[in-house]
This record gives structure tokens, C-alpha cells and sequence, in this order.
């Protein structure tokens, strides 16, 4: 397993754990300072970390798989195993430049719901049509 640190907002402090994650069975272990564990297995990382912020909607993960509108492909999901995906803008397609790691750092648009980053990508879609 690769371990990664990531930086998380808590009541408007700023901290830090760590997230042990593993691409070819896409698991993550989720572990804080004070202790706390949690592992969570799932088809790609992506979800494996949206299943990990449904958990602690308290928490503002503070990397780009929180951030609204990043979204994988369905290639980055299963050649990547969820661990990159795209930075999504409106009207515009995709390409090689716009692929991020979800757990690189980012600070703006942070969503702890990963049903508002599929509506994104759903309007994203709808969005190249016009």
C-alpha cells in the first residue's frame, strides 16, 4: 500500500493524516492523529474516498478528489484504479493537461458529497452538447 498524506479542515483548523491506498484491490485505510482507522474497499479509489467523506462530513478534505468538479472517466477508473481523474470545466472537453491526483492538495470548491461531483460531471456533459 502507498501511503499519502493529506490535508484535512476541521472546524476551521487545518491538519493533516495519512491514507494508505492500494490501486489493485482499490482499498484505502483512512488514519488520524488521534488514533482513528477506518478502511473502506470499493470498485475504484475515488469512491473508496467518497465513501470516506460521506463518513466525516465534519471534515473538509482539502485534495482534488473533494474538489466539485473533478471527476474520473470510466478509463481513469479502471486503468488508474480511481486514483486520477479530470478537473472538469463547462463546455469544454477533457484533455491529457486537465488529469489530477485525487489526493494532491486543493483548498477551493470542496464538496463532502460525492453526488454533487456526479452532478457536476452530469452538467459538464450536458454542457458540450450546446
Amino acid at each position: 500500500m502507498k501511503a499519502i498524506e493529506v490535508s484535512l479542515n476541521i472546524g476551521g483548523v487545518v491538519e493533516t493524516a495519512k491514507i494508505e491506498c492500494d490501486r489493485k484491490r482499490p482499498s484505502l485505510v483512512f488514519m488520524m492523529k488521534d488514533g482513528l482507522k477506518k478502511q473502506y474497499s470499493a470498485s475504484d479509489l475515488f469512491i473508496c474516498l467518497g465513501m470516506l467523506r460521506a463518513d466525516f462530513p465534519h471534515i473538509k478534505f482539502l485534495c482534488k478528489g473533494a474538489k466539485l468538479n473533478v471527476y474520473p472517466s470510466r478509463m481513469c477508473s479502471q486503468m488508474a484504479g480511481g486514483i486520477v481523474a479530470y478537473e472538469l470545466q463547462m463546455g469544454r472537453t477533457s484533455e491529457l493537461e486537465d488529469i489530477v491526483n485525487i489526493f494532491d492538495f486543493e483548498n477551493t470548491d470542496i464538496t463532502d458529497k460525492i453526488e454533487k461531483q456526479r452532478e457536476f460531471y452530469e452538467r459538464w456533459i450536458d454542457s458540450l452538447g450546446q
